[in-house]
């Protein structure tokens, strides 16, 4: 299958093969939800997908970062039934791109300026892998800026090249990450 996020649309579509003209059958996979599952000691965990934009699969299940939401959700491939969700604003600050190593998910939390990592082994939190100059955002003139740094500098895992990171790819052997900086045209290893 080949899978494709729709950010205006708020959606993720697949298409299985192509016909026989070469053209792809697009079907919708999730749309913004709300997407709910029952917890096992009761409730219900409920999470909206908004402006879909990095996806990456792991096994049977596939991960979409939700921008708007500074989630990114799981669903299984199979049923596309939504399965849980990873982040909250506290970790994410519009996730965009995601990238797979073993069993690491590595997300690109755009605004923030960090690549966060999920342990998908466990029911983990994350941990910041890296951390660059946040960005924030001048509305009236409709540009991104520098916010004011978080004294991050202090941290060991600075990095002053990493301004919007954008895309990830996942190498696997040897394991690097590529990540794309927007706010200095460059891509990291």
């Amino acid at each position: 299958k080949i899978y494709a996020s729709e950010f205006r649309q708020n959606r993720v579509v697949f298409a299985k093969t192509a016909t026989r003209e070469g053209r792809h059958e697009w079907r919708v996979f999730a749309d913004r939800g709300p997407h709910c599952r029952r917890q096992k000691q009761g409730g219900v965990d409920c999470a909206i997908l908004d402006g879909p934009w990095g996806l990456a699969c792991y096994e049977k299940i596939l991960f979409i970062a939700s921008f708007g939401s500074d989630q990114v959700l799981a669903f299984s491939k199979k049923s596309r039934r939504f399965l849980y969700s990873l982040g909250s604003s506290e970790d994410l600050d519009s996730p965009e791109g995601l990238a797979i190593i073993d069993t690491t998910l590595y997300v690109a939390s755009f605004l923030d300026s960090r690549i966060v990592a999920f342990d998908l082994t466990e029911n983990s939190s994350s941990r910041t892998i890296f951390s660059g100059d946040p960005i924030d955002i001048d509305y009236n003139a409709g540009i991104f800026i520098s916010a004011s740094s978080r004294q991050k500098k202090q941290d060991n895992n600075y990095l002053p090249q990493l301004r919007g990171p954008e895309q990830l790819l996942a190498i696997q052997t040897p394991k690097y990450l590529l990540v794309s900086s927007l706010h200095n045209d460059s891509v990291l290893l």
